[in-house]
Protein backbone atom coordinates (compact mmCIF):
# COMPACT_ATOMS: atom_id res chain seq x y z
CA UNK A 1 0.00 0.00 0.00
CA UNK A 2 0.96 3.83 -0.29
CA UNK A 3 3.27 5.01 2.63
CA UNK A 4 2.80 8.38 3.89
CA UNK A 5 5.76 10.38 3.14
CA UNK A 6 6.23 11.52 6.74
CA UNK A 7 6.93 8.33 8.00
CA UNK A 8 9.72 7.54 4.82
CA UNK A 9 13.06 8.22 5.99
CA UNK A 10 15.03 9.92 3.58
CA UNK A 11 18.61 9.30 4.54
CA UNK A 12 21.16 7.69 3.16
CA UNK A 13 18.04 6.86 0.37
CA UNK A 14 17.00 4.12 3.27
CA UNK A 15 12.97 4.05 3.82
CA UNK A 16 11.95 3.48 7.52
CA UNK A 17 11.56 -0.38 8.34
CA UNK A 18 8.45 1.15 10.51
CA UNK A 19 6.65 2.95 7.37
CA UNK A 20 7.07 -0.03 4.80
CA UNK A 21 8.28 -2.77 6.06
CA UNK A 22 11.28 -3.90 3.67
CA UNK A 23 13.12 -4.58 5.99
CA UNK A 24 11.32 -6.99 8.10
CA UNK A 25 12.46 -10.40 7.23
CA UNK A 26 10.33 -13.28 6.44
CA UNK A 27 10.93 -16.01 8.64
CA UNK A 28 11.79 -19.20 7.44
CA UNK A 29 9.84 -22.71 8.88
CA UNK A 30 11.79 -24.22 11.79
CA UNK A 31 10.41 -27.02 12.53
CA UNK A 32 10.36 -27.21 15.86
CA UNK A 33 6.46 -28.25 16.18
CA UNK A 34 7.96 -31.34 14.88
CA UNK A 35 9.26 -33.33 17.70
CA UNK A 36 10.19 -36.94 17.74
CA UNK A 37 10.22 -38.96 14.37
CA UNK A 38 7.12 -39.32 11.61
CA UNK A 39 6.70 -42.07 9.14
CA UNK A 40 6.58 -40.32 5.56
CA UNK A 41 4.82 -42.02 2.88
CA UNK A 42 7.31 -43.32 0.45
CA UNK A 43 5.09 -42.02 -2.77
CA UNK A 44 5.11 -39.17 -1.04
CA UNK A 45 8.96 -38.09 -0.67
CA UNK A 46 9.46 -39.95 -4.17
CA UNK A 47 7.06 -37.56 -5.71
CA UNK A 48 8.38 -34.73 -4.00
CA UNK A 49 12.32 -35.33 -3.83
CA UNK A 50 12.08 -36.12 -7.77
CA UNK A 51 10.21 -32.80 -8.05
CA UNK A 52 12.66 -30.49 -6.33
CA UNK A 53 16.08 -31.83 -7.66
CA UNK A 54 14.89 -31.70 -11.37
CA UNK A 55 14.60 -27.86 -10.49
CA UNK A 56 17.66 -27.38 -9.25
CA UNK A 57 19.43 -29.46 -12.25
CA UNK A 58 16.57 -27.68 -14.79
CA UNK A 59 19.71 -25.50 -16.38
CA UNK A 60 21.64 -28.24 -16.36
CA UNK A 61 19.17 -30.70 -18.07
CA UNK A 62 18.31 -28.01 -20.82
CA UNK A 63 14.58 -28.40 -21.01
CA UNK A 64 11.27 -26.73 -19.35
CA UNK A 65 10.87 -27.82 -16.22
CA UNK A 66 7.35 -26.92 -14.71
CA UNK A 67 8.21 -24.61 -11.21
CA UNK A 68 5.42 -25.42 -9.40
CA UNK A 69 3.98 -28.77 -7.71
CA UNK A 70 0.40 -28.89 -7.55
CA UNK A 71 -0.44 -31.11 -4.97
CA UNK A 72 -4.29 -31.95 -4.57
CA UNK A 73 -6.11 -34.57 -2.84
CA UNK A 74 -9.16 -34.84 -0.05
CA UNK A 75 -9.26 -32.93 3.20
CA UNK A 76 -7.60 -33.88 5.81
CA UNK A 77 -5.26 -36.77 4.36
CA UNK A 78 -2.35 -34.60 5.30
CA UNK A 79 -0.79 -32.60 2.32
CA UNK A 80 0.60 -29.67 4.37
CA UNK A 81 1.74 -32.04 7.46
CA UNK A 82 3.68 -34.11 4.67
CA UNK A 83 5.45 -31.53 2.76
CA UNK A 84 6.92 -30.17 6.05
CA UNK A 85 8.07 -34.03 6.81
CA UNK A 86 8.96 -34.04 3.13
CA UNK A 87 11.32 -30.51 3.89
CA UNK A 88 13.01 -31.78 6.84
CA UNK A 89 14.03 -35.68 5.98
CA UNK A 90 15.41 -33.34 2.81
CA UNK A 91 17.17 -30.93 4.81
CA UNK A 92 14.77 -27.67 2.82
CA UNK A 93 13.82 -24.25 4.45
CA UNK A 94 10.59 -23.50 3.25
CA UNK A 95 9.02 -20.16 3.15
CA UNK A 96 5.11 -20.73 3.74
CA UNK A 97 2.58 -19.00 2.78
CA UNK A 98 -1.24 -19.13 3.79
CA UNK A 99 -4.21 -19.09 1.81
CA UNK A 100 -5.50 -16.00 3.67
CA UNK A 101 -2.57 -13.82 2.77
CA UNK A 102 -3.63 -14.00 -0.82
CA UNK A 103 -6.19 -10.85 0.15
CA UNK A 104 -5.68 -7.64 0.86
CA UNK A 105 -7.58 -4.46 1.55
CA UNK A 106 -5.12 -2.90 -1.13
CA UNK A 107 -4.88 -4.10 -4.88
CA UNK A 108 -2.17 -5.62 -5.98
CA UNK A 109 -0.51 -6.40 -2.28
CA UNK A 110 -0.63 -10.22 -2.17
CA UNK A 111 0.86 -10.32 -5.50
CA UNK A 112 3.93 -8.46 -4.50
CA UNK A 113 3.96 -10.58 -0.91
CA UNK A 114 4.22 -13.73 -3.42
CA UNK A 115 7.41 -12.19 -4.82
CA UNK A 116 9.05 -11.11 -1.74
CA UNK A 117 8.54 -14.22 -0.66
CA UNK A 118 10.44 -16.02 -3.82
CA UNK A 119 12.75 -14.42 -3.37
CA UNK A 120 13.55 -14.28 0.23
CA UNK A 121 13.44 -18.32 -0.41
CA UNK A 122 16.40 -17.33 -2.72
CA UNK A 123 18.80 -15.23 -0.52
CA UNK A 124 18.31 -18.58 1.65
CA UNK A 125 20.40 -20.72 -1.34
CA UNK A 126 22.35 -18.05 -2.16
CA UNK A 127 23.21 -17.03 1.33
CA UNK A 128 22.61 -20.10 3.88
CA UNK A 129 23.88 -22.28 1.17
CA UNK A 130 20.47 -24.26 1.76
CA UNK A 131 17.77 -25.69 -0.14
CA UNK A 132 14.55 -23.90 -0.07
CA UNK A 133 11.21 -23.32 -1.99
CA UNK A 134 7.77 -21.67 -1.42
CA UNK A 135 5.06 -23.56 -0.20
CA UNK A 136 1.46 -21.84 -0.72
CA UNK A 137 -1.16 -23.75 1.45
CA UNK A 138 -4.64 -24.36 0.26
CA UNK A 139 -4.54 -21.85 -2.89
CA UNK A 140 -7.77 -22.95 -4.05
CA UNK A 141 -9.22 -21.73 -1.03
CA UNK A 142 -8.00 -18.04 -1.45
CA UNK A 143 -8.06 -18.00 -5.38
CA UNK A 144 -10.60 -20.12 -6.57
CA UNK A 145 -13.62 -19.96 -8.17
CA UNK A 146 -16.65 -21.70 -6.91
CA UNK A 147 -20.18 -21.02 -7.51
CA UNK A 148 -21.36 -17.89 -5.35
CA UNK A 149 -17.77 -16.32 -5.01
CA UNK A 150 -16.68 -12.91 -6.64
CA UNK A 151 -13.42 -12.84 -8.40
CA UNK A 152 -11.16 -9.95 -6.73
CA UNK A 153 -8.43 -8.00 -8.50
CA UNK A 154 -5.74 -9.69 -6.04
CA UNK A 155 -7.09 -13.21 -7.25
CA UNK A 156 -6.16 -12.22 -10.50
CA UNK A 157 -3.26 -11.00 -9.52
CA UNK A 158 -1.97 -14.06 -7.61
CA UNK A 159 -3.04 -16.14 -11.05
CA UNK A 160 -1.31 -13.52 -13.12
CA UNK A 161 2.11 -13.39 -10.59
CA UNK A 162 2.46 -17.10 -10.48
CA UNK A 163 2.13 -17.72 -14.27
CA UNK A 164 4.40 -14.55 -14.19
CA UNK A 165 7.43 -16.58 -12.04
CA UNK A 166 6.81 -19.50 -13.72
CA UNK A 167 7.81 -18.18 -17.20
CA UNK A 168 10.74 -16.25 -15.36
CA UNK A 169 11.84 -18.12 -12.43
CA UNK A 170 15.33 -15.86 -12.29
CA UNK A 171 13.82 -12.60 -12.83
CA UNK A 172 12.05 -11.24 -10.01
CA UNK A 173 10.81 -7.84 -9.09
CA UNK A 174 9.35 -6.32 -6.16
CA UNK A 175 9.04 -2.73 -7.36
CA UNK A 176 12.59 -1.93 -8.17
CA UNK A 177 14.02 -0.64 -11.49
CA UNK A 178 14.87 -4.05 -13.87
CA UNK A 179 18.37 -4.37 -13.91
CA UNK A 180 20.33 -7.35 -16.37
CA UNK A 181 22.40 -8.40 -13.69
CA UNK A 182 19.56 -8.61 -11.23
CA UNK A 183 19.20 -12.52 -11.60
CA UNK A 184 18.42 -14.79 -8.34
CA UNK A 185 18.44 -18.39 -8.13
CA UNK A 186 15.34 -20.63 -8.89
CA UNK A 187 12.93 -21.37 -6.19
CA UNK A 188 10.65 -24.18 -6.51
CA UNK A 189 6.66 -23.41 -6.00
CA UNK A 190 4.69 -26.01 -3.57
CA UNK A 191 1.36 -25.33 -3.50
CA UNK A 192 -1.71 -27.57 -1.61
CA UNK A 193 -5.04 -27.49 -2.55
CA UNK A 194 -8.62 -29.63 -2.46
CA UNK A 195 -9.41 -29.17 -6.39
CA UNK A 196 -7.28 -27.39 -8.57
CA UNK A 197 -9.73 -27.55 -11.49
CA UNK A 198 -11.37 -23.99 -9.41
CA UNK A 199 -8.06 -22.27 -10.14
CA UNK A 200 -7.14 -20.17 -13.21
CA UNK A 201 -6.87 -22.58 -16.09
CA UNK A 202 -3.61 -21.33 -18.20
CA UNK A 203 -2.37 -21.76 -14.24
CA UNK A 204 -2.57 -25.36 -14.54
CA UNK A 205 -0.64 -25.77 -17.85
CA UNK A 206 1.77 -28.91 -17.97
CA UNK A 207 5.17 -26.67 -18.99
CA UNK A 208 4.25 -24.30 -15.31
CA UNK A 209 2.76 -27.05 -13.10
CA UNK A 210 3.20 -30.46 -12.43
CA UNK A 211 0.01 -31.99 -10.69
CA UNK A 212 0.59 -34.90 -8.32
CA UNK A 213 -3.26 -36.40 -6.50
CA UNK A 214 -2.38 -37.32 -2.86
CA UNK A 215 -4.14 -40.19 -1.62
CA UNK A 216 -2.57 -42.13 1.29
CA UNK A 217 -3.12 -46.03 1.61
CA UNK A 218 -4.38 -47.85 3.89
CA UNK A 219 -0.86 -49.51 4.61
CA UNK A 220 0.50 -45.78 4.47
CA UNK A 221 -2.42 -44.38 6.92
CA UNK A 222 -1.95 -47.48 9.28
CA UNK A 223 2.32 -46.85 9.58
CA UNK A 224 1.74 -42.74 10.03
CA UNK A 225 -1.24 -43.69 12.94
CA UNK A 226 1.34 -46.49 14.51
CA UNK A 227 3.91 -43.92 14.07
CA UNK A 228 1.40 -41.27 16.23
CA UNK A 229 0.62 -43.85 19.03
CA UNK A 230 3.95 -45.08 19.53
CA UNK A 231 3.98 -43.46 23.07
CA UNK A 232 0.89 -45.14 24.08
CA UNK A 233 1.90 -48.72 23.63
CA UNK A 234 -0.77 -49.62 20.39
CA UNK A 235 0.76 -52.71 18.62
CA UNK A 236 0.39 -52.71 14.47
CA UNK A 237 -2.62 -55.15 15.05
CA UNK A 238 -4.40 -52.83 17.04
CA UNK A 239 -3.74 -49.60 14.98
CA UNK A 240 -4.81 -51.74 11.68
CA UNK A 241 -8.15 -52.57 13.40
CA UNK A 242 -8.51 -48.95 14.66
CA UNK A 243 -8.04 -47.67 10.85
CA UNK A 244 -9.84 -50.39 9.18
CA UNK A 245 -13.38 -49.19 11.93
CA UNK A 246 -13.02 -46.03 10.23
CA UNK A 247 -11.58 -46.19 6.88
CA UNK A 248 -13.84 -43.24 5.92
CA UNK A 249 -12.03 -41.22 8.07
CA UNK A 250 -8.85 -38.81 6.76
CA UNK A 251 -5.80 -38.77 8.53
CA UNK A 252 -6.59 -36.15 10.69
CA UNK A 253 -9.31 -37.68 12.24
CA UNK A 254 -7.18 -40.16 14.19
CA UNK A 255 -5.16 -37.12 15.38
CA UNK A 256 -8.05 -35.61 16.69
CA UNK A 257 -9.01 -39.06 18.48
CA UNK A 258 -5.49 -39.40 20.39
CA UNK A 259 -6.15 -35.78 21.42
CA UNK A 260 -9.66 -36.89 22.74
CA UNK A 261 -8.16 -39.55 24.75
CA UNK A 262 -6.15 -36.78 26.61
CA UNK A 263 -9.08 -34.86 27.59
CA UNK A 264 -10.17 -36.48 30.98
CA UNK A 265 -6.58 -36.10 32.93
CA UNK A 266 -6.57 -31.96 31.53
CA UNK A 267 -10.29 -32.21 33.00
CA UNK A 268 -8.85 -33.51 36.13
CA UNK A 269 -6.00 -31.18 36.06
CA UNK A 270 -8.53 -28.01 35.51
CA UNK A 271 -10.44 -29.75 38.86
CA UNK A 272 -7.60 -30.20 41.17
CA UNK A 273 -6.11 -26.95 40.18
CA UNK A 274 -9.18 -25.50 40.84
CA UNK A 275 -9.61 -26.90 44.00
CA UNK A 276 -6.52 -26.38 45.46
CA UNK A 277 -7.26 -22.48 44.89
CA UNK A 278 -10.60 -22.70 46.16
CA UNK A 279 -9.28 -24.36 49.53
CA UNK A 280 -6.64 -21.68 50.24
CA UNK A 281 -9.44 -18.95 49.90
CA UNK A 282 -11.44 -20.97 52.26
CA UNK A 283 -14.01 -21.28 50.19
CA UNK A 284 -14.05 -25.06 49.19
CA UNK A 285 -16.54 -25.84 52.06
CA UNK A 286 -19.14 -23.40 51.59
CA UNK A 287 -21.11 -23.91 48.13
CA UNK A 288 -24.20 -21.44 47.41
CA UNK A 289 -27.05 -23.03 47.00
CA UNK A 290 -28.30 -24.50 43.37
CA UNK A 291 -24.21 -24.23 42.83
CA UNK A 292 -22.46 -26.99 41.28
CA UNK A 293 -19.07 -28.71 42.38
CA UNK A 294 -17.48 -27.06 39.67
CA UNK A 295 -19.08 -23.85 39.94
CA UNK A 296 -17.82 -23.75 43.68
CA UNK A 297 -13.77 -23.61 42.47
CA UNK A 298 -12.02 -20.56 41.61
CA UNK A 299 -11.75 -21.50 38.30
CA UNK A 300 -10.31 -17.72 37.86
CA UNK A 301 -7.14 -19.59 39.17
CA UNK A 302 -6.64 -21.74 36.48
CA UNK A 303 -6.59 -19.34 33.88
CA UNK A 304 -3.87 -17.15 36.35
CA UNK A 305 -2.09 -20.64 36.76
CA UNK A 306 -1.69 -21.10 33.16
CA UNK A 307 -0.33 -17.48 32.03
CA UNK A 308 2.14 -17.87 35.04
CA UNK A 309 3.00 -21.34 33.30
CA UNK A 310 3.34 -19.60 29.68
CA UNK A 311 5.11 -16.96 31.16
CA UNK A 312 7.60 -19.29 32.68
CA UNK A 313 7.80 -21.32 29.15
CA UNK A 314 9.28 -18.47 27.45
CA UNK A 315 11.77 -17.45 29.83
CA UNK A 316 13.01 -20.73 29.67
CA UNK A 317 12.91 -21.33 25.77
CA UNK A 318 14.68 -17.79 25.94
CA UNK A 319 17.30 -19.02 28.38
CA UNK A 320 17.54 -22.38 25.76
CA UNK A 321 16.39 -24.55 28.98
CA UNK A 322 14.57 -27.31 28.18
CA UNK A 323 10.71 -26.88 29.23
CA UNK A 324 9.35 -29.42 31.75
CA UNK A 325 5.90 -31.03 30.56
CA UNK A 326 2.98 -30.52 32.50
CA UNK A 327 2.37 -32.56 35.54
CA UNK A 328 -0.69 -34.74 34.32
CA UNK A 329 -1.77 -38.19 35.68
CA UNK A 330 -0.18 -40.77 33.14
CA UNK A 331 -3.00 -41.49 30.08
CA UNK A 332 -4.11 -45.36 29.61
CA UNK A 333 -4.84 -45.53 25.48
CA UNK A 334 -6.39 -48.87 24.79
CA UNK A 335 -8.09 -49.67 21.57
CA UNK A 336 -11.77 -49.94 23.33
CA UNK A 337 -11.13 -46.58 24.46
CA UNK A 338 -10.29 -45.13 21.45
CA UNK A 339 -13.00 -47.01 19.42
CA UNK A 340 -15.57 -45.47 22.17
CA UNK A 341 -14.21 -41.68 21.26
CA UNK A 342 -13.96 -42.53 17.51
CA UNK A 343 -17.84 -43.25 17.38
CA UNK A 344 -18.03 -40.39 18.97
CA UNK A 345 -16.64 -38.13 16.86
CA UNK A 346 -18.41 -39.79 14.07
CA UNK A 347 -22.05 -39.01 15.52
CA UNK A 348 -20.86 -35.19 16.32
CA UNK A 349 -19.83 -35.22 12.56
CA UNK A 350 -23.20 -36.78 11.68
CA UNK A 351 -24.75 -34.53 13.79
CA UNK A 352 -23.41 -31.77 11.81
CA UNK A 353 -24.60 -33.17 8.08
CA UNK A 354 -28.07 -34.24 9.48
CA UNK A 355 -29.01 -30.42 11.29
CA UNK A 356 -27.70 -28.05 8.54
CA UNK A 357 -29.07 -24.98 10.20
CA UNK A 358 -27.96 -22.50 7.72
CA UNK A 359 -29.98 -24.06 5.17
CA UNK A 360 -33.03 -23.19 7.65
CA UNK A 361 -31.69 -20.01 8.73
CA UNK A 362 -31.08 -18.89 4.59
CA UNK A 363 -34.31 -20.85 3.29
CA UNK A 364 -35.26 -18.04 1.72
CA UNK A 365 -32.65 -17.82 -1.24
CA UNK A 366 -33.34 -21.35 -2.02
CA UNK A 367 -35.35 -23.00 -4.35
CA UNK A 368 -39.02 -23.37 -3.12
CA UNK A 369 -39.47 -26.83 -4.29
CA UNK A 370 -36.23 -28.00 -3.05
CA UNK A 371 -37.24 -26.84 0.83
CA UNK A 372 -40.60 -28.17 0.39
CA UNK A 373 -38.78 -32.01 -0.68
CA UNK A 374 -36.68 -31.52 2.54
CA UNK A 375 -39.59 -30.48 4.78
CA UNK A 376 -41.36 -33.91 3.22
CA UNK A 377 -38.33 -36.22 3.65
CA UNK A 378 -38.15 -34.85 7.45
CA UNK A 379 -41.88 -36.58 8.13
CA UNK A 380 -41.71 -39.36 10.36
CA UNK A 381 -42.56 -42.71 8.12
CA UNK A 382 -44.97 -44.95 9.51
CA UNK A 383 -43.71 -48.44 10.11
CA UNK A 384 -45.15 -51.02 8.22
CA UNK A 385 -48.33 -52.61 9.74
CA UNK A 386 -48.29 -55.73 11.33
CA UNK A 387 -50.07 -59.01 10.34
CA UNK A 388 -52.72 -58.80 12.69
CA UNK A 389 -53.35 -54.83 11.57
CA UNK A 390 -53.63 -56.58 7.72
CA UNK A 391 -56.15 -58.81 8.86
CA UNK A 392 -58.55 -56.44 10.61
CA UNK A 393 -57.93 -54.11 7.83
CA UNK A 394 -59.17 -57.00 5.23
CA UNK A 395 -62.36 -57.53 7.92
CA UNK A 396 -62.78 -53.65 7.94
CA UNK A 397 -62.72 -54.00 4.32
CA UNK A 398 -65.03 -57.03 4.08
CA UNK A 399 -67.82 -55.52 6.31
CA UNK A 400 -67.90 -52.39 4.79
CA UNK A 401 -68.16 -53.83 1.45
CA UNK A 402 -71.08 -56.13 2.97
CA UNK A 403 -72.65 -52.85 4.01
CA UNK A 404 -72.41 -51.38 0.50
CA UNK A 405 -74.17 -54.72 -0.85
CA UNK A 406 -76.94 -54.40 1.22
CA UNK A 407 -77.58 -50.66 0.96
CA UNK A 408 -77.31 -51.14 -3.27
CA UNK A 409 -80.00 -53.87 -2.90
CA UNK A 410 -82.19 -51.69 -0.40
CA UNK A 411 -81.64 -48.91 -2.83
CA UNK A 412 -82.67 -51.10 -6.39
CA UNK A 413 -85.52 -52.45 -4.22
CA UNK A 414 -87.09 -48.93 -3.54
CA UNK A 415 -86.74 -48.29 -7.36
CA UNK A 416 -88.67 -51.17 -8.49
CA UNK A 417 -91.21 -50.25 -6.07
CA UNK A 418 -91.74 -47.01 -7.13
CA UNK A 419 -91.97 -47.83 -11.12
CA UNK A 420 -94.76 -50.72 -9.98
CA UNK A 421 -96.52 -48.06 -9.11
CA UNK A 422 -95.89 -45.26 -11.56
CA UNK A 423 -96.76 -47.81 -14.08
CA UNK A 424 -100.22 -48.31 -12.38
CA UNK A 425 -100.83 -45.10 -12.19
CA UNK A 426 -100.10 -44.74 -15.63
CA UNK A 427 -102.50 -47.72 -16.49
CA UNK A 428 -105.56 -46.26 -14.52
CA UNK A 429 -105.06 -43.02 -16.63
CA UNK A 430 -105.76 -44.79 -19.98
CA UNK A 431 -108.31 -47.17 -18.82
CA UNK A 432 -110.21 -43.55 -17.44
CA UNK A 433 -109.84 -41.86 -20.83
CA UNK A 434 -112.85 -42.36 -23.89
CA UNK A 435 -112.08 -43.73 -27.17
CA UNK A 436 -109.95 -41.97 -29.74
CA UNK A 437 -111.91 -40.70 -32.06
CA UNK A 438 -111.27 -42.62 -36.11
CA UNK A 439 -108.92 -40.83 -38.20
CA UNK A 440 -109.91 -40.04 -41.57
CA UNK A 441 -109.46 -41.49 -44.65
CA UNK A 442 -106.77 -40.02 -47.19
CA UNK A 443 -107.65 -38.08 -50.04
CA UNK A 444 -106.58 -39.41 -53.01
CA UNK A 445 -103.52 -38.06 -54.78
CA UNK A 446 -103.54 -36.15 -58.03
CA UNK A 447 -101.79 -37.77 -60.81
CA UNK A 448 -98.75 -36.39 -61.73
CA UNK A 449 -97.00 -35.99 -64.95
CA UNK A 450 -95.08 -38.66 -66.33
CA UNK A 451 -91.05 -37.52 -66.33
CA UNK A 452 -88.58 -39.29 -68.79
CA UNK A 453 -85.56 -40.86 -67.45
CA UNK A 454 -82.25 -41.38 -69.13
CA UNK A 455 -80.51 -44.41 -70.21
CA UNK A 456 -76.92 -45.15 -71.02
CA UNK A 457 -76.23 -46.90 -74.48
CA UNK A 458 -73.58 -48.91 -75.69
CA UNK A 459 -69.95 -48.18 -76.34
CA UNK A 460 -68.37 -49.33 -80.00
CA UNK A 461 -65.92 -48.69 -81.87
CA UNK A 462 -65.71 -48.51 -85.61
CA UNK A 463 -62.37 -50.12 -86.19
CA UNK A 464 -60.84 -46.93 -87.72
CA UNK A 465 -60.44 -44.86 -84.49
CA UNK A 466 -63.33 -43.77 -84.39
CA UNK A 467 -64.64 -44.30 -80.48
CA UNK A 468 -68.44 -43.67 -78.91
CA UNK A 469 -67.12 -41.71 -75.93
CA UNK A 470 -70.62 -40.77 -73.76
CA UNK A 471 -74.11 -41.83 -75.04
CA UNK A 472 -77.28 -41.65 -73.30
CA UNK A 473 -80.89 -41.83 -74.79
CA UNK A 474 -83.95 -40.04 -73.90
CA UNK A 475 -86.78 -42.90 -73.28
CA UNK A 476 -90.21 -41.28 -73.13
CA UNK A 477 -92.31 -40.96 -70.11
CA UNK A 478 -94.96 -42.99 -71.03
CA UNK A 479 -95.14 -45.82 -73.90
CA UNK A 480 -96.74 -44.57 -77.07
CA UNK A 481 -96.65 -40.72 -76.34
CA UNK A 482 -94.37 -39.03 -78.56
CA UNK A 483 -90.67 -40.24 -79.53
CA UNK A 484 -87.24 -40.34 -77.84
CA UNK A 485 -84.01 -37.97 -78.63
CA UNK A 486 -81.26 -40.41 -79.20
CA UNK A 487 -77.56 -38.46 -78.19
CA UNK A 488 -74.42 -39.62 -79.43
CA UNK A 489 -70.75 -38.23 -78.56
CA UNK A 490 -67.91 -39.65 -80.87
CA UNK A 491 -63.81 -39.08 -80.42
CA UNK A 492 -61.48 -39.34 -83.03
CA UNK A 493 -58.26 -40.93 -81.54
CA UNK A 494 -56.69 -40.72 -85.07
CA UNK A 495 -54.07 -37.60 -86.41
CA UNK A 496 -56.50 -37.04 -89.39
CA UNK A 497 -59.71 -35.99 -89.97
CA UNK A 498 -62.54 -38.76 -90.41
CA UNK A 499 -66.03 -38.48 -91.70
CA UNK A 500 -68.86 -38.32 -93.10
CA UNK A 501 -69.78 -40.95 -90.61
CA UNK A 502 -73.23 -42.69 -90.67
CA UNK A 503 -74.46 -43.82 -87.31
CA UNK A 504 -77.03 -45.88 -86.70
CA UNK A 505 -78.97 -46.44 -83.29
CA UNK A 506 -80.22 -49.73 -82.29
CA UNK A 507 -81.85 -51.14 -79.17
CA UNK A 508 -80.56 -53.73 -77.19
CA UNK A 509 -81.97 -56.59 -79.11
CA UNK A 510 -80.43 -54.75 -82.69
CA UNK A 511 -83.63 -53.28 -84.08
CA UNK A 512 -82.84 -50.50 -85.38
CA UNK A 513 -84.13 -46.66 -83.97
CA UNK A 514 -82.81 -44.49 -86.14
CA UNK A 515 -80.02 -42.79 -88.37
CA UNK A 516 -77.58 -40.12 -88.23
CA UNK A 517 -74.94 -38.36 -90.29
CA UNK A 518 -71.75 -36.71 -89.09
CA UNK A 519 -70.06 -35.22 -91.59
CA UNK A 520 -66.43 -34.60 -90.51
CA UNK A 521 -65.00 -35.48 -86.98
CA UNK A 522 -61.87 -33.18 -86.95
CA UNK A 523 -58.45 -34.99 -85.15
CA UNK A 524 -58.87 -35.46 -81.19
CA UNK A 525 -61.93 -33.83 -81.42
CA UNK A 526 -65.09 -34.72 -80.80
CA UNK A 527 -68.30 -34.65 -82.46
CA UNK A 528 -72.19 -34.88 -81.65
CA UNK A 529 -74.65 -37.38 -83.35
CA UNK A 530 -78.44 -37.17 -82.21
CA UNK A 531 -81.46 -38.74 -83.86
CA UNK A 532 -85.15 -39.35 -83.05
CA UNK A 533 -86.77 -42.60 -82.57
Amino acid sequence: GMVDSKFVGGFLGKASDIASGELQNNETRTFANLIGDYYVPPAFLDAFALFVVKNFLAESLGSRIPLILGIWGEKGCGKSFQIELACRRMGIVPIVTSAGELEDEWAGEPGQLLRQRYRRAAQVIKNEGKMSCLVINDLDAGCGRFANTQCTVNNQMVMGTLMNLCDNPERVSVGQDWREDDLICRVPIIITANDLSTLYAPLLRDGRMEKFYWKPSEEDITQMVLQMYKDDGLTIDQVRTLVSEFEDQPLDFFGALRARAYDEQIWEWTRRTAREAAEALGAGKDYKSGQTEVDAYNLKAVTERLMRLRKEQDTLTERGVDVPDLELESVSVDLEKLLEEGRDLVREQQAVLDNQLSREYLAWQRDPEEVAAEEAAKRPVPPPPSQQQIAEAVEAAKRSQGERNAMLEQAQSIRRAVEAEERARREAELAAMPPPEPEPEPEPEEARAPQSRRLPLLHRTDGRGLAVDVAFGWEAAVAGAGHATLLLYLTNGTASALGPVAVAFEDGEGAPLGEAEVARVSPQRMATAAANA
